[in-house]
């Protein structure tokens, strides 16, 4: 089993359709309120993978990573935020970080009192460019190892 890396940490906005995939939380700040899925990278994994195996592990849904929407930085920590497209399965709780994992209309998350305020923030201002991955590695680095995003084409 990989050990988790504390100081890197993805959160993955989940669409199909108009409807965003939301994690009832079962510990900390966010108990009880409804949030974006998400977690820690495996030591040695890319976010990008952290960020389809957290969606798949939480919620049972399988999605592909469109883009970055932003990242947050700390001293001591970096968290980046995906927009992920929807492919297959039907949400269910993982019974352990979460108690329940459904899709909600965008519009409809927004009315809730129970949404976290990041969660929140992100619905908000939810654009689907973002920045999108590109071509990007110099002949003398492993490309699964540097990844750039940027914005446009």
């Amino acid at each position: 089993m990989a050990e988790d890396n504390w100081n890197h940490s993805v959160g993955c906005l989940v669409t199909r359709g108009e409807e965003i995939l939301l994690v009832r939380h079962t510990y900390g700040r966010a108990e009880g309120r409804l949030l974006i899925p998400g977690g820690y990278l495996n030591t040695g994994e890319m976010p990008e993978q952290a960020a389809v195996r957290e969606v798949g592990e939480e919620t049972g849904v399988t999605a592909r990573v469109s883009s970055l929407l932003g990242i947050r930085f700390s001293p001591a920590d970096w968290y980046a935020i995906f927009h992920l497209e929807y492919v297959e399965g039907t949400p269910r709780s993982d019974h352990n970080e979460n108690s329940e994992a459904l899709f909600l209309d965008r519009q409809e998350a927004l009315r809730r009192d129970d949404l976290t305020p990041l969660s929140r923030e992100l619905l908000e201002r939810f654009d689907r460019r973002g920045m999108t991955l590109g071509p990007f590695c110099p002949v003398y680095w492993k490309p699964e190892e540097w990844h750039l995003y940027r914005q446009g084409k």
